[in-house]
């Protein structure tokens, strides 16, 4: 039972932290065609 309680604790945060990321990489990915847009028009 002990075993179970330390895995649960050792995973959580680590499943929390990539949660965190991925909001975030989809978060940046939804803003970044605007950028590509404004650099490419920056080049023209």
């Amino acid at each position: 039972m002990l075993e179970v309680i330390a895995t649960i604790f050792l995973i959580t945060p680590i499943v929390f932290i990539w949660l965190i990321y991925w909001y975030q990489k989809r978060k940046y990915k939804q803003k970044k065609p605007l950028i590509v847009v404004a650099k490419k028009s920056d080049y023209e």
